[in-house]
């Protein structure tokens, strides 16, 4: 798994409050978490470019699983790609582009596109299918739940991007929903697509832009009542690439 963190954090900052070296040697996958660039650090999502250069992070996050796979053996049916804000948009933007390597895309509070001269400008169709794992809070003041919402990012919302994945893979756009018991948060999944792929979205209903489950500022997050890291594995598990 490839985890890329959000606008102004780094590899180091995102593995703290994450924890996740500690579950990928638990469950037992190799885990990759670089770095961005500029100052901040951040990434070039083509449509939103955050990085501070036109450099190719599409790219750079292939040639990273390269450099993996050559000191690893790889199962090449289970190579997955997850990112926190700005690292879920580009995370969009490489499960449109990286379509073929990769079985499963997670993104957290991400966006596929932001308003500009009158429209909106938004990542290109997927080259394939691909399995999406989309989590988003209700009241994320940073990348907006949907048009409309206050928040610092104007963006497409997250239930018309888990829309227009679903579309876009060939799933039953009736989705089935499952609300957790304590109703912290519910559970939206569009099956049925190509080469058995689907689309998931959770939301948390009192979510805000914090990766949920994290530990920050000597806290846990608890909004959103589940660990996404944890989440994110369990969905990653249950899709491998299908040629």
């Amino acid at each position: 798994m490839v985890l890329l963190h959000g606008f102004s954090a780094s590899a180091e900052i995102t593995e703290a409050y994450t924890k996740i070296q500690a579950h990928s040697d638990r469950e037992g996958y190799i885990v990759a978490i670089p770095n961005g660039s500029g100052s901040p650090l951040g990434w070039n999502a083509e449509f939103l470019n955050l990085s501070g250069s036109k450099c190719d992070d599409v790219a750079f996050v292939n040639r990273v699983v390269d450099r993996v796979g050559a000191e690893f053996t790889l199962d090449l049916k289970r190579i997955y790609l997850a990112g926190h804000s700005n690292g879920a948009m580009l995370s969009h933007l490489i499960a449109s582009q990286s379509s073929s390597r990769f079985a499963a895309v997670a993104c957290v509070a991400g966006t596929i596109g932001v308003p500009f001269e009158g429209r909106y400008r938004t990542i290109p169709d997927p080259k394939g299918p691909v399995s999406m794992l989309l989590i988003h809070g209700r009241k994320d003041s940073v990348v907006a739940f949907k048009k409309g919402d206050k928040a610092l990012l104007k963006c497409v919302g997250v239930e018309d991007t888990a829309k227009w994945w679903a579309e876009r893979d060939g799933c039953n756009l009736e989705a089935t929903v499952e609300k957790d018991s304590s109703g912290s948060y519910e559970t939206r999944t569009f099956r049925g697509g190509k080469n058995k792929t689907e689309v998931s979205l959770i939301i948390g209903n009192e979510g805000t832009h914090e990766f949920p489950g994290s530990f920050r500022y000597g806290r846990i997050e608890q909004t959103f009542g589940f660990n996404a890291v944890d989440k994110i594995w369990d969905f990653f598990k249950r899709h491998p690439k299908v040629d």
